[in-house]
């Protein structure tokens, strides 16, 4: 009952638009998994419990980023992966693998998306953003979302030709046309830090 009534607290908070307010009422709904209630209670089989579970923690996660509660965040979303890493040595269902795939990336957003780039920690940030990539079996919608994340990471890492080669390939993949005007205005933009104002001139005429 506690369970519900924090998660009717989040849809309010989040209708209204009050983030700290959902970081606290998330970080509450932590608290409740934390007094030992189990699978039974909530009327769950024991897979179902733990992948509910693993998401209010990564959600817990990263509204406590957003509330720039770094430590708390990096704890919870910590917490989260070892929920995950003890669901995979269970017998699961290919649909409960698949979404224990997308959790175990999730948190590794949350490391590098929502605390390490906070922190300006730009090097812990790409680290994470590799490890994602290390998933197998990831929905193909992952792919443009790391690299895209990487190339931005690597040009606050100040690591320009870096960022220039993973949005080169973006750039020649067909498959992420509709983003193509923010590949060539970051294009232009790098080429532009990096005193090539020729480079830079040829995207920015792309771009227009």
């Amino acid at each position: 009952m506690a369970l519900s009534a924090s998660l009717m607290l989040v849809d309010l908070y989040k209708q209204k638009g009050s983030r700290l307010f959902m970081s606290y009422t998330w970080y509450a709904i932590v608290k409740i998994y934390d007094t030992n209630i189990t699978y039974e209670d909530l009327g769950l089989d024991e897979i179902k419990f733990e992948l509910q579970k693993i998401d209010h923690f990564l959600w817990t996660s990263r509204y406590l980023a957003i509330a720039k509660d770094y430590s708390g965040a990096k704890e919870i979303v910590g917490r989260a992966e070892g929920l995950i890493k003890a669901l995979r040595q269970k017998k699961l269902s290919l649909q409960a693998k698949q979404k224990v795939d997308i959790f175990e990336a999730e948190a590794y957003s949350v490391f590098a998306s929502r605390i390490y780039i906070e922190e300006k920690k730009y090097k812990d940030a790409i680290n994470y953003t590799l490890k994602i990539k290390t998933i197998k079996n990831l929905p193909s919608s992952w792919n443009e979302r790391v690299e895209w994340n990487l190339a931005l990471y690597n040009y606050l890492d100040n690591n320009y030709d870096t960022a220039i080669q993973i949005l080169e390939t973006l750039l020649s993949d067909s498959k992420y046309k509709s983003n193509e005007s923010r590949y060539l205005y970051w294009m232009s933009k790098i080429y532009d830090l990096k005193g090539n104002s020729e480079e830079s001139q040829f995207y920015l005429n792309q771009l227009l």
